[in-house]
């Protein structure tokens, strides 16, 4: 394994992004890594992220407008500057079943624009992707 170390920083709506979240540190667990769950209300960036390259640093939020919710634009600018500190990032967004068919959802530009903003910060981005869980709007 790579990585030693995941530190997720996540923020959710409805609580699928923080499932997402959970299942991704299990699954760390389970390869023999250690694994810290974060909201960001109760984040400390400062002194959570070490730095090293053994951890891996994940950012997980809801897809909203397609993008990344404010409260998660602003923790991108709040993180300290790093050099090279390993990055994932994960979208949740809704998707519905019409009939038989599932149509997924869209996180448009979420993903791209928070690798965009910590780029400039020094973070190294290892991946990115989109998850869709049930959808959480009302008609």
């Amino acid at each position: 394994m790579e990585f030693k170390k995941a530190l997720f920083y996540v923020t959710s709506g409805t609580g699928n992004t923080y499932r997402m979240a959970c299942w991704m540190a299990e699954k760390f667990e389970e390869q023999g890594g250690e694994s810290d769950v974060i909201m960001i209300d109760n984040a400390d960036p400062a002194n959570e992220i070490d730095g090293s390259g053994k951890q891996v640093l994940g950012l997980l939020f809801p897809t909203h407008g397609f993008m990344a919710p404010w409260s998660m634009i602003k923790f991108f600018f709040g993180l300290p500057r790093l050099k090279g500190v390993p990055i994932i990032f994960g979208a949740t967004r809704g998707c519905f079943k019409l009939g038989p068919v599932y149509v997924p959802g869209a996180a448009g530009w979420a993903n791209f624009m928070a690798a965009l903003i910590l780029v400039f910060k020094g973070y190294r981005t290892r991946g990115m992707f989109s998850l869709d869980m049930p959808i959480n709007m009302t008609s």
